[in-house]
């Protein structure tokens, strides 16, 4: 629509995208994606107003290492910007049966990513194709008696990146790259973030949506350089790490 900033733009592709989602995966979507992707991949930080946004206090405390700025969220999907302090990090953690999209926006980040294998038998590449509405909760490990309690996932490592305002927006799905710990580098970084579902959202016949938090399992009896040979690594749940919490900022943009 004539007029229209491009925030709002992406933010109604976005809930083209992902509103009848929860029903399953569309004959259009992948183009939906698509389309959603390629307009991410035009965002910059003017876009959003970040200077502005940063000019306000974090609401609850200005120490916090990350802050987040809500810019949409409803059941279908989320809309918001990270702000990560010099050295500061989201801890690896987990995406419940969703879908993100994450565009850097400011400074560079690095991404350590991996994706859920839900059946260690059948072959790599016809797991990772799974989508959405191949997976039952319990496949990546939540059940209502597990989803409180530590749960072991064997995932793929896959290769790390370092992402800066000029490289592409990374797309993660239910099962590919849906774990990821993100580091700003040399700097402040900030990125746009879309998620659908919302984290805020049931699963159905499991309950509220948790982001879990993980580490990688050590192997004492594997050598460092097999390790690094073998992508397959067991990740476990564990509490969230004490030296991540964050704020919020308003949202100042279109």
């Amino acid at each position: 629509m004539a007029g229209s900033s491009l925030i709002e733009v992406v933010k109604r592709q976005a809930i083209a995208t992902f509103t009848k989602l929860a029903g399953g995966i569309s004959s259009n979507f992948e183009d939906n994606l698509s389309k959603l992707t390629g307009l991410m991949n035009k965002v910059t930080s003017d876009d959003v107003n970040l200077d502005e946004c940063l000019s306000s206090d974090c609401s609850e405390d200005a120490n916090a290492p990350v802050a987040y700025i809500n810019i949409h969220d409803d059941p279908n999907l989320s809309i918001g910007v990270f702000v990560l302090k010099k050295g500061a990090r989201l801890p690896l953690h987990d995406h419940p049966l969703m879908y993100g999209i994450l565009k850097v926006i400011r400074g560079t980040v690095h991404i350590q990513s991996y994706s859920i294998l839900t059946n260690p038998d059948v072959r790599e590449q016809e797991t990772l194709s799974a989508s959405k509405s191949d997976l039952h909760p319990s496949e990546v490990g939540l059940t209502k008696d597990t989803l409180y309690r530590p749960v072991v996932l064997l995932a793929k490592k896959e290769p790390a990146s370092l992402i800066g305002e000029k490289d592409s927006a990374c797309v993660l799905s239910p099962l590919v790259g849906n774990l990821h710990e993100i580091h700003s580098v040399n700097g402040p970084a900030a990125f746009l973030d879309v998620l659908s579902p919302s984290y805020n959202t049931d699963i159905p016949g499991v309950g509220p949506r948790p982001c879990r938090y993980f580490k990688e399992l050590e192997c004492d009896t594997v050598s460092q350089s097999e390790i690094e040979r073998r992508p397959l690594r067991k990740l476990i749940r564990i509490s969230p790490p004490p030296d991540y919490w964050s704020c919020s900022l308003p949202y100042k943009g279109p």
